[in-house]
């Protein structure tokens, strides 16, 4: 079973730049409950969307520069990026079918 993989504030840009496929990257925090309620939703769609989507998780007290540049404002906060660039935003804690549909559909 594929899980989301820990990033950091230095190993961001290269992660976001260097890979092929599009990048959801999961900020969160270890005291934020909804963030822990989405991490086994996260690691189902992980599984579902390999090779189509790499999934890394960002713990928000421990970086702070990334979530900075990106306006992350609260968590839960899925950003997804296509290219290097944000195509996908989704903030607070949704269903897997929401946060399915919300890919697919900003993959087309």
């Amino acid at each position: 079973m594929l899980k989301p993989i820990a990033i950091t504030d230095d190993s961001f840009e290269f992660t976001r730049l260097q890979t092929f496929l599009p990048i959801l990257v999961d900020f969160w925090a270890p005291w934020c409950k909804p963030c822990l309620a989405l991490e086994p939703i996260l690691e189902e769609l992980a599984n579902e969307f390999d090779e189509r989507i790499h999934f890394c998780k960002m713990d928000i007290d421990k970086n702070n520069r990334t979530p900075l540049r990106y306006n992350v404002m609260g968590v839960p906060t899925l950003i997804l990026f296509k290219e290097g660039k944000v195509i996908l935003t989704l903030t607070g804690l949704f269903t897997k079918v929401k946060i399915k549909k919300a890919l697919e559909a900003a993959l087309l």
